[in-house]
């Protein structure tokens, strides 16, 4: 477990944990979304028809449950990827978990859904604070006006039973909304720590208020920053509308290249900044051995890929040493389709040497000339360069290997820019093929006018 106490209480539970396996199953209360939508910066996309609802504004945050804790007294804030924030009793607080401990303690039997996020605040009004800085001022505030940076913007709420479990009430999400609002939550970003997302209430179909809608986005997405709108129909259904620039992928591999990596022929241990951070977590080898306080493995080198060179014998079991191919930066990455499988889509995700992902990702094994992780981690990829009809592998993960399930026409593309999506997890929903379907129409139109123009 690691601690950050110096403006409020916080927990990480390691996998394996109790603590990591509750967190894990609250990812099952983010809306499950119909279908993806994606707008250009300055303009939506068709809108669902026939249908209207609610149009709420989309945080770009990371998703927090807010619940009753009897061990500590008071209400604290749970994260999927196994953290949890609270307010100490010296009057060290979290501004989420204090708002309420002062006002919703009598909601001891609900769980808050929602979104806790970062803003600047300029001439009254809220603007969205960068994703990854978001999420280091949430987990290490340097200062108390990072701490009063923090809100949570609730979306939905859940029933929390003696054994813990959470679930929703049934009935369709804008019933729950406006229920909600009987709860005293304030609507806003621009009003208190706690609110209700800023929202449009749509009677007829959302196609029959575009104009409105559009202006709704341009304020808070062209405006104002924000990651995107959510549309929840009186039909029961969700639509996610983001203007897409980038990629939500699995990091499900990293490439072996060069021959001078190290590894033991007697106890088999390879000395790169993967495995050694494995074995280092395991406790079989001291990290502060091998790893400086940033996180770069010591006397790294070898064509970038991260590994010990010039090792004339094991330090561990003192067998001789041979050198092979070592696995480097670059990620290979993955979207998933409806039934599970995950579709290659590129190689050459960039991880910096001392990025904290590499202590997320966890290395099973090697071959077929990858280094093969565990599908755990989420990262938001920039890309250009997007190849249609591309032949694509397609795995299966089943028992911790990756089984090679054909290929499919897909796309393949060049990534750059990555940063860690501590909000996503690795399922379908949010890494759903539909992502680049935008793109893919528009090259397909362009390919298509193209070929009807050289015919004429």
């Amino acid at each position: 477990m690691r601690c950050n106490q110096r403006f409020f209480g916080q927990e990480h539970f390691e996998r394996g944990t109790a603590g990591r396996d509750f967190c894990a199953g609250l990812g099952s209360l983010k809306p499950t979304m119909a279908q993806y939508g994606f707008a250009v910066r300055d303009q939506l996309p068709t809108l669902p028809s026939g249908v209207g609802g609610l149009v709420q504004v989309k945080y770009n945050g990371m998703l927090s449950i807010i619940m009753w804790d009897d061990k500590r007294g008071g209400f604290v804030a749970w994260s999927p990827r196994g953290r949890c924030y609270y307010s100490l009793s010296n009057g060290k607080g979290h501004p989420v978990t204090d708002y309420f401990n002062e006002r919703l303690a009598k909601f001891k039997n609900l769980a808050f859904v929602g979104e806790t996020y970062v803003v600047r605040n300029i001439d009254g009004k809220s603007y969205m604070t960068e994703f990854n800085k978001t999420m280091s001022i949430i987990k290490n505030p340097q200062s108390m006006q990072d701490v009063s940076r923090i809100k949570q913007a609730v979306f939905d709420y859940a029933l929390r039973g003696q054994d813990g479990k959470l679930v929703r009430p049934s009935g369709k999400y804008v019933e729950r909304f406006h229920l909600l609002q009987e709860f005293a939550l304030p609507v806003g970003c621009d009003g208190h720590v706690i609110h209700l997302p800023d929202y449009l209430d749509v009677e007829g179909n959302f196609e029959g208020v575009h104009a409105q809608i559009q202006g709704f986005w341009d304020e808070f997405i062209g405006e104002r920053g924000f990651e995107g709108l959510v549309l929840h129909s009186t039909a029961g259904e969700e639509y996610k509308i983001k203007f897409r620039d980038t990629l939500d992928a699995a990091i499900i591999g990293f490439r072996m290249v060069g021959n001078g990596r190290p590894m033991c022929e007697k106890c088999g241990v390879r000395f790169d900044a993967f495995w050694l951070r494995k074995l280092a977590r395991e406790g079989v080898v001291e990290r502060s051995e091998w790893f400086d306080g940033s996180g770069r493995l010591l006397e790294a080198g070898g064509g970038g890929g991260g590994w010990r060179k010039g090792m004339s014998a094991c330090p561990l079991c003192g067998g001789s040493v041979t050198n092979t191919a070592g696995p480097i930066f670059g990620a290979k990455i993955a979207l998933m389709s409806s039934d599970g499988s995950l579709v290659d889509v590129a190689d050459g995700a960039q991880l910096s040497r001392t990025s904290r992902m590499l202590d997320l990702l966890e290395p099973l094994y090697e071959g077929d000339g990858y280094l093969w992780v565990r599908p755990e981690v989420v990262i938001e990829v920039s890309y250009q360069q997007l190849y249609v009809e591309s032949a694509r592998p397609v795995y299966r993960f089943e028992g911790g290997l990756y089984i090679e399930a054909g290929t499919r026409k897909f796309v393949s593309l060049r990534p750059y820019k990555v940063r860690l999506r501590e909000d996503k997890t690795v399922n379908p929903n949010d890494l759903r093929l539909e992502q680049v379907s935008y793109f893919v129409d528009r090259a397909e139109n362009i390919q298509e006018r193209w070929r009807r123009g050289t015919l004429q």
